[in-house]
């Protein structure tokens, strides 16, 4: 084994996360007031490139980020941004203060609130829709009283990480309402909360307007009928409903239309099986498990050159031209990294974004079971569910635990129907038939309501 190991023995013990993350980083978050008397330069240093933010940076939604379904920096461009964000507070360690008491008690000798005795962890930045913001600020406040030194730091270096990952117009709104936080409720959470607050909490009106967009969108609309560009977009909007809840209930079925209106034969015969599954009971599948085994079946007829959509782009980014270098064709080679064809990694043009390429070579690379299932097959691929991130919502409760629970601010119930924290119980969960029946009930001409994807007339939010 040690001739793969550099000539190293293997250790006798598996290192713990958090040995492998301080093997990652420069300085330890232990050994920075040692850093700081030992080098103070080097201090400062460490504290500018934790505090740099991500280059590319997020923004806010208006009338025509919305509209660009395939813009890198608008609405589909969100989550792989929040995910650089979230990379960049893991590889400097300021994802502690992150990672908050779902419930905070106040306590009068403390002279602050600070986390109740039975309180759980909620990480914000996947949980920000349940954690309100005033829980924040007790937080902060706590950690600044009684946390070591180095969470201080942390609550003031994310702060201005997450300021200077932010476009000019963001930063500006965030600053304002941040303006009005007293010093000791500030941070780098407060701050993530505020900027989510603006970058996808949108009105009533906004979702309505994404939703009438799903209602008329064609895999056509995308340049060269590109499926990995659609799924995303997609994604994004189901996270943003779901966030709201706001998610139609015919919100699947929708989706599939989407990816029926193509020119490949066999990949509407694809998704009209995986749907025809769905609808019937056979297999049933969450959002993004569809999504992930229609980008994957996409990317088989690229690679085996039997998609028979063109780009209308030009240069090495074109989706499918036909382009040589070297005297190598490499109109059917997928560029891991955009996942358009026509060029190499080493020739992007994109910013490198390896999460994304460890992803791409996993959707290429599947095994052919897993798009064996999709029609109906016995087998599904392999999941490792250790690598998955566990929504606190759709853990269930205990066999003596209450079907009550408060999440944030919202008071929701269990459904061991829908497996999710939500608005009904199980017993009060109606069916898809019961939803058509009772909706089918109410008068003709009613306003249509968020159910539905007839929403006509809506209009953006413009901020």
């Amino acid at each position: 084994m040690s001739v793969f190991l550099d000539g190293a023995a293997e250790k006798t013990t598996v290192r713990t996360d958090e040995d492998i993350v301080k093997l990652s980083v420069t300085v330890s978050k232990a050994d920075r007031a040692a850093l700081k008397v030992a080098d103070k330069k080097a201090f400062q240093k460490l504290e500018e490139k934790a505090s740099k933010g991500i280059d590319i940076k997020l923004d806010y939604f208006d009338a025509t980020t919305m509209a660009d379904i395939a813009s890198d920096t608008g609405f589909s461009g969100v989550q792989t941004n929040l995910k650089a964000l979230t990379r960049h507070l893991n590889e400097h360690q300021l994802d502690d203060v992150f990672k908050v008491p779902d419930e905070m008690v106040h306590d009068a000798t403390k002279g602050c609130s600070i986390p109740a005795t039975a309180a759980g962890v909620l990480d914000l930045r996947v949980d920000y829709s349940v954690i309100p913001i005033d829980l924040l600020k007790n937080w902060a406040e706590y950690v600044r009283k009684y946390g070591p030194d180095y969470m201080v730091e942390n609550l003031v270096w994310s702060e201005k990480a997450v300021l200077e990952s932010c476009e000019k117009r963001l930063k500006i709104k965030i600053n304002e309402q941040l303006d009005k936080i007293p010093p000791l409720q500030r941070g780098g959470p407060v701050a993530f909360k505020i900027m989510m607050t603006y970058v996808l909490s949108t009105s009533m009106e906004a979702l309505r307007a994404l939703i009438v967009k799903l209602g008329v969108l064609k895999l056509t609309d995308f340049d060269g009928e590109n499926v990995i560009q659609a799924c995303t977009f997609i994604e994004n909007l189901s996270i943003m409903l779901r966030d709201n809840d706001m998610t139609p209930k015919d919100f699947d079925e929708s989706v599939h239309t989407v990816f029926k209106d193509c020119s490949c034969p066999d990949f509407v015969k694809f998704v009209e099986a995986l749907a025809s599954n769905m609808k019937f009971g056979i297999k049933d599948y969450e959002t993004s498990e569809y999504l992930a085994l229609f980008e994957s079946e996409y990317t088989t007829k690229i690679s085996a050159g039997k998609w028979p959509a063109k780009s209308t782009k030009t240069g090495k980014n074109a989706s499918f031209g036909a382009f040589k270098e070297g005297g190598r064709d490499l109109s059917k080679t997928l560029c891991l990294n955009c996942m358009e064809a026509g060029h190499m990694v080493k020739d992007c043009t994109k910013a490198i974004d390896r999460e994304a390429i460890a992803k791409n070579k996993t959707i290429i690379f599947r095994n052919s079971d897993t798009r064996r299932t999709a029609g109906g097959g016995r087998n599904s691929g392999n999941n490792d569910d250790s690598k998955k991130i566990v929504n606190p919502r759709r853990v269930p409760p205990g066999p003596n635990e209450p079907k009550e629970k408060k999440f944030g601010d919202k008071n929701l119930k269990w459904c061991g129907k829908c497996g999710i924290w939500t608005y009904h119980s199980t017993d009060e969960h109606k069916t898809k038939a019961e939803l058509e029946e009772e909706k089918s009930s109410k008068s003709e001409g009613a306003n249509a309501s968020t159910s539905g994807l007839s929403y006509a007339g809506a209009t953006a939010l413009n901020f």
